[in-house]
């Protein structure tokens, strides 16, 4: 029930939130493999819309195992 005391408290964790945030690098390593992911499922959705219509993809686009 200290009210001084919690004031600081409640200081010392803003400031330490503040500089968890401001090292932007440092968490962008913790999301790389989602995004890798994310990415790649885009890219397979994009191929299997392409493919599903006649005459979108180039012949030399397609491999020869999706046929």
């Amino acid at each position: 029930m200290d009210l001084s005391g919690f004031k600081q408290h409640l200081r010392d964790f803003l400031i330490n939130v503040k500089e968890y945030s401001q090292g932007g690098d440092q968490n962008e390593e913790l999301y790389d493999e989602e995004k890798q992911l994310h990415i790649e499922q885009q890219s397979e959705e994009l191929r299997a819309y392409q493919k599903s219509i006649p005459g979108l993809l180039r012949p030399s686009e397609i491999n020869e195992e999706e046929l």
